[in-house]
C-alpha cells in the first residue's frame, strides 16, 4: 500500500531488480527473476542448522 514508510521498500525493490507486475486497489505486486541470483561472495560463509 502506498505510504511514506512503504516508499522506502518500493525504492529498494526497484534498485534490487524487482519488477512491478500489477497494481490494483492501492496494492503493488512485484516479482524478481530468481534464475540470475549471483553466487555468495568468497568472503562470506553461509551456515545452516
Amino acid at each position: 500500500m502506498p505510504t511514506d514508510r512503504n516508499r522506502m521498500m518500493l525504492v529498494s525493490f526497484r534498485f534490487n531488480g524487482f519488477e512491478e507486475i500489477s497494481r490494483e486497489d492501492g496494492l503493488v505486486r512485484f516479482a524478481a527473476d530468481l534464475s540470475s541470483i549471483p553466487p555468495d561472495p568468497a568472503y562470506l560463509d553461509v551456515l545452516a542448522g
